[in-house]
């Protein structure tokens, strides 16, 4: 009898041990409609667990979606194969890191996007960011330029596209709450035509 209360117990506490996933969580998308269940998407979703975001946490979490993925494969200088890259885009940042271990290389807010440029084998992306010690964290005073190589050019054209889309959305976002704070604020400057 006493052996049956030790098994029940030992069965209770076990159900509170977290168990290993089988499978990635799902990846949720930015117009939130559930789709069939994608393991590449969830796969490259799962990236996200290592990055490091400079944002509020709470908000951050709450608020980001999935938007689309890349897997690049390129050359290195002296034409050996380099390791296939993982580009991930999200409603909050674009993260490039090792497909095989999903580990990100670098990670940018979408809102500090600059330019996306496409050459031929690669796409340059610049980023405003932070240089100097001291320097107060809402002023980014330096253009970074970062190298996307890939080898096939399909691939960069569809990752050129989206990233141009994304970079396209904030800045009309950006300049729609511009738009409205002027037409809510009463003292909104008056602009006088330069020639009568």
């Amino acid at each position: 009898c006493l052996g049956k209360i030790f098994e029940g117990l030992k069965n209770t506490i076990s159900i509170f041990d977290e168990k290993p996933r089988v499978r990635p969580p799902r990846a949720f998308h930015v117009d939130r409609v559930l789709r069939p269940y994608d393991a590449n998407e969830a796969r490259a979703q799962s990236m996200l667990i290592y990055c490091k975001m400079e944002s509020d946490p709470d908000a951050s979490a709450e608020y980001e979606y999935y938007v689309d993925h890349f897997s690049i494969t390129w050359t290195t200088r002296n034409s050996s194969a380099g390791a296939p890259k993982l580009l991930l885009v999200t409603s909050q940042r674009v993260v490039l890191g090792d497909e095989g271990r999903l580990r990100p290389e670098w990670e940018v807010p979408v809102e500090r996007i600059a330019r996306v440029e496409l050459k031929p084998g690669h796409l340059m992306l610049w980023t405003w960011e932070q240089l100097g010690i001291g320097t107060p964290t809402f002023s980014y005073n330096v253009v970074v330029e970062r190298l996307v190589c890939c080898n096939n050019p399909t691939v960069l054209e569809a990752l050129f596209s989206r990233l141009w889309s994304v970079a396209a959305q904030r800045d009309r976002a950006a300049l729609a709450s511009v738009q409205e704070h002027w037409t809510q604020n009463e003292s909104a400057p008056q602009y006088q035509p330069l020639l009568t």
